[in-house]
Formats: C-alpha cells, structure tokens, sequence
C-alpha cells in the first residue's frame, strides 16, 4: 500500500501474546490509531508478522464478490466480519484504507480488511496511511487504550 503525498505510511511494531499462553484468536481489524487533532480513528493499511511466518500473515479481505473468472488484490469471505466499525468513537470519524476494485471510469472502491488469525505470541508489524501533520496519537485494540505514541 502506498501513501499519497499528503499522507506517510507508519509501521507499528507490536509485541503480541495470548493471556492464557494458548493460541488466541487475534482480529488484526480493532487496531487503530486515534487523533485527536484531526478527530479521526485510522484502521490498519498492512499488517503482518514480523518473523520468518510473515508470509503466513493476515489474509486482506473485501465485500466486493469477484466476477467470475477475475481476481481481485483481496480476497472475499462473507462469513467473516468487517469488526472496525463496532469500535467507532462519538463525533471521531472512521477513517479505513479502501481500495479500487472497478477501473478508472468505473470505480468501485471498497474499504478492505483482514481475516483474524491466532496468535500465542509473536512480534506484528501493523501499518498505518496517516496525514503527514499528525505526530502524536493514541493506539487502541478495540475499545482498550494500549498506548500514545510520536510518530516521524
């Protein structure tokens, strides 16, 4: 994913483990990055582990149905649910990377998201497309407030 010239691409290095030291279901989609200048909730652009399983990773998803026999950059599951929503902040805006899965004259751009997977622990390089004049935030995992950060 690349980032317009009004906006950085930010990695976030996130070390991850279950409670119960088993594996645990991990929905990479409540991650987000929250600003209060610009009022907004950021969901994640990429996110992939950050060890040798990093081709495991996190499978990108969409609710656009390819066209038979045509394949899109994400894969489509209806059964798994787009969960960055159910976190939404009041008068904060949501903010998710869409992609174009239609052509130049006829769009059809969709917000992606991922398919969870489980994790006992590992390290997680999520990625995030933010304004470039937004240098400090705050990090959440649904509605848990997991850290602020400075960002260069």
């Amino acid at each position: 994913i690349i980032s317009g010239k009004d906006n950085k691409r930010v990695q976030l290095r996130l070390q991850v483990r279950s409670l119960d030291k088993e594996l645990t279901p991990f929905d990479p989609n409540k991650l987000s990055i929250v600003s209060n200048l610009f009022k907004s909730r950021f969901s994640v652009s990429e996110i992939s582990f950050a060890t040798y399983l990093r081709a495991k990773g996190f499978t990108m998803l969409s609710d656009v149905k390819p066209e038979k026999g045509k394949s899109i950059y994400a894969g489509y599951n209806p059964t798994i649910k787009n969960t960055f929503y159910d976190d939404s902040i009041e008068s904060f805006k949501d903010i998710q990377l869409c992609l174009n899965f239609g052509t130049k004259k006829k769009p059809n751009v969709k917000p992606v998201y991922f398919k969870p997977n489980t994790i006992k622990k590992n390290l997680l390089d999520a990625y995030f497309v933010l304004p470039n004049e937004l240098v400090t935030a705050k990090v959440f995992y649904g509605d848990i407030f997991i850290s602020e950060i400075n960002i260069k």
